[in-house]
């Protein structure tokens, strides 16, 4: 039988955050990551552009490699293609949004930073949003009111210069220090990253505007939703080999639901797991384990090996910068758990 992927799309380095959190959840599933090199970036293409790439693409992989799903980890092409995906493509599509809502309950004025083409569906998402609030506050008896004032920012061509620059992003600091400038928003509670690339710009930004802005992304929720929908048919690929997730109780082993599943802390996700490093384990037990040096390295290979990165220009050297930048985050990740308290 032939092995099952998940694949994951977007212009460049940016939805390589969004496969970090899936591998987290589905460390047993193999995946493949489409960076559409030749086409980037999105956020400055038309809508109909839009559609016509990334139908075009989603058609092409679908056939050449039979996915179990496609997760789209950019905003631009989820906002303004995912609905004229689905009627065109039969594998299921999960798709990344800015983190609006989250912001919205929080409170306060908000900016939106996302690609111009982003920015013009902000009207569409914020009813939506809106919509789906006050019917979750009515069902606990409150009222949801939508007065928090939210700037819309842009800068053109962001997404490529992170691209460009992902191995020293302070050369793209000049420019948001400009456009973050606090006589411009001085009263700020929330930052939404409306753009994948953006959340590779999360230390700079915090340097900026400070780090008692809450900064929202997404990567999370839409690795949480695939993961969850997928799991959800006792027969799908998820549940057949993804071997955690489960309990044992005396002889009898029984599956965790699906809701559970999904907050459940890893550690105990594999407590009965004792073997070493050489099965698949998550972040947090690296940590946990204080593993040397030679071990952690054995296990961002083993990361990496999951993972067949493909890019839409025949440019090696932009492959090979999706696997470096990809490790990065991994080990950036190993280092921010060790370093809690």
């Amino acid at each position: 039988m032939s092995v099952k992927k998940i694949i994951v799309i977007d212009s460049g380095v940016g939805g390589l955050h969004i496969l970090k959190e899936c591998q987290k959840l589905m460390p047993n599933i193999n995946f493949i990551y489409v960076a559409d090199t030749f086409n980037s970036p999105y956020g400055e293409k038309s809508k109909k552009q839009l559609k016509d790439i990334s139908l075009n693409l989603l058609k092409n992989l679908e056939k050449t490699y039979n996915p179990i799903a496609f997760v789209i980890a950019c905003n631009t092409l989820t906002v303004n293609c995912v609905k004229y995906l689905r009627q065109h493509i039969k594998t299921q599509i999960f798709g990344i949004e800015p983190a609006l809502k989250q912001a919205k309950i929080n409170g306060g004025e908000t900016i939106l930073f996302a690609t111009k083409q982003t920015i013009k569906q902000y009207s569409k998402l914020n009813k939506k949003i809106v919509r789906q609030l006050k019917q979750e506050y009515k069902k606990q008896g409150l009222i949801f009111k939508n007065y928090d004032k939210v700037y819309k920012l842009y800068i053109p061509n962001l997404p490529s210069l992170i691209d460009n620059n992902i191995e020293n992003l302070n050369q793209v600091r000049p420019i948001l220090e400009k456009r973050f400038a606090k006589y411009y928003f001085k009263n700020i509670n929330n930052l939404v990253l409306g753009c994948t690339h953006f959340i590779a710009l999360k230390p700079l930004l915090k340097e900026i505007i400070g780090h008692d802005v809450e900064i929202f992304d997404g990567a999370k929720a839409v690795a949480n939703h695939t993961y969850s929908v997928l799991i959800s048919n006792k027969d799908s690929i998820i549940n057949q080999n993804n071997k955690i997730y489960k309990e044992k109780e005396g002889q009898k082993e029984t599956t965790i639901d699906n809701e559970t599943n999904i907050q459940i802390n890893n550690k105990n996700c594999l407590e009965d797991n004792k073997k070493d490093i050489e099965n698949d384990i998550d972040i947090e037990r690296v940590c946990e384990n204080s593993l040397s040096i030679d071990k952690v390295e054995n296990f961002l290979t083993k990361k990496i090996n999951k993972v067949t990165f493909l890019t839409t220009d025949a440019n090696p050297c932009k492959k090979n910068k999706l696997k470096k930048y990809y490790l990065k985050i991994i080990y950036n990740e190993i280092n921010k758990i060790s370093n809690k308290d």
